[in-house]
């Protein structure tokens, strides 16, 4: 599978929203960074399940300077934390 870009932000309520730009309505929030994203990748792999059962394409993954000259100065990227989500499955080693 792929790595996709996630961007996380604090909300003025202390929690954090994660959003992946590559996937416009996967959005989760969290009340710590590690959960927002936790909750995304969820979010993901469901969106992902669903974009590949209807039509079978996923966007590209984008490079956080592909996404920076696609959103022409609309994403705020100075108060984000860069984080990526994996959607390989993990190996499990015993």
């Amino acid at each position: 599978m792929s790595v996709y870009i996630a961007l996380v932000r604090s909300t003025e309520a202390g929690r954090y929203d994660t959003w992946l730009p590559d996937f416009p309505d996967c959005k989760a929030t969290g009340e710590t960074i590690d959960k927002s994203l936790e909750a995304a990748k969820i979010a993901l792999i469901s969106l992902v399940a669903d974009i590949q059962s209807a039509s079978g394409h996923l966007p590209a993954p984008r490079s956080i300077y592909d996404l920076r000259q696609a959103s022409a100065g609309e994403i705020d990227f100075s108060d984000c934390v860069l984080a990526s989500i994996d959607l390989a499955p993990r190996s499990v080693r015993r």
